[in-house]
């Protein structure tokens, strides 16, 4: 077996329907979203260029037990990630940026003018809420029904860095912001739908139901009426009128089975069907696979 035929199996790539669930996800496809104690509903940041997966390197210790070579494990370190924003003309992504600094620290970013520079205090400040932004949600989603949301706990920006501005250069305006954090968490969750699953419903769809082939009757269809009435006159002390004369309907109840059909008693088989003949269900037999 070549190894493509080994790569078109293991990744599901024979599947005709349903959604496939072996490849790998897509780098495009992410939302990510910010959670911090001055807004209440979570900073969608729709226009970035792109984000940083939190990853961890585990701490260890070799040592020697009778000259023999034993690792210990001895703690783990998150690895700060980056996010790329645009520096968009609506200013949104640097008013984050100042909200967060004067959270922790009164400095000239956030004065008005000179004087204010000159006259307002400077330094670090001891806020109420020790975290400004309380989690960095990163949502992946690649089909309808699988998603993978990894969430950044307690993270802190320790580097802005702006973009250079250069009249040789037309590609638009970034920050590059570095955090660090305390912890994070993946998870990945939903089930695919498989090509099993989907033939199951087509075929449950397709089955006949057992109200199939019935006719609604109505009651007061026995006789039809013409309501068009004219002069009404009184011949040997009884009253008549132009009037047509009512017309009997078909007794609905006759049956007529040419076919010899057998009658339906509440259980199809597959491919078969049902038909009404006068108010009577009888069972139509599966056409035959040649």
């Amino acid at each position: 077996m070549a190894i493509g035929d080994s790569a078109y199996k293991v990744y599901s790539q024979g599947q005709r329907r349903g959604e496939i669930d072996a490849v790998p996800r897509n780098k495009y496809s992410f939302t990510v979203s910010l959670n911090y104690i001055d807004s209440p509903t979570p900073l969608s940041l729709v226009r970035i260029a792109n984000v940083q997966i939190p990853t961890y390197v585990y701490r260890s210790q070799t040592l020697n037990a009778y000259n023999a070579k034993k690792t210990v494990l001895t703690g783990i370190d998150y690895t700060p990630i980056t996010i790329t924003a645009y520096d968009t003309k609506d200013a949104v992504f640097e008013k984050f940026l100042k909200d967060y600094t004067a959270h922790y620290v009164d400095g000239p970013l956030n004065n008005d003018d000179y004087n204010a520079f000159l006259n307002n205090p400077k330094g670090i400040k001891t806020p109420e809420s020790r975290n400004y932004i309380r989690s960095i949600i990163i949502n992946r989603k690649d089909s309808k029904n699988l998603e993978n949301v990894i969430e950044i706990y307690n993270p802190y920006i320790t580097n802005i860095d702006s973009d250079t501005l250069d009249y040789g250069d037309s590609s638009p305006a970034i920050y590059r912001v570095t955090f660090t954090y305390e912890g994070f968490k993946i998870l990945s969750s939903g089930q695919a739908t498989t090509e099993a699953e989907i033939l199951q419903a087509e075929e449950f769809a397709s089955a006949a139901d057992a109200n199939d082939g019935f006719v609604e009757v109505d009651n007061f269809s026995e006789f039809e009426v013409n309501n068009e009435f004219k002069d009404i006159e009184a011949v040997d002390g009884k009253i008549t009128s132009n009037q047509k004369q009512l017309k009997e309907l078909p007794d609905v109840n006759e049956t007529s089975n040419p076919d010899n059909l057998k009658r339906f008693k509440g259980k199809l088989k597959t491919g078969e069907a049902i038909r009404n003949i006068n108010g009577v269900s009888y069972i139509v037999p599966a056409p035959i696979k040649r």
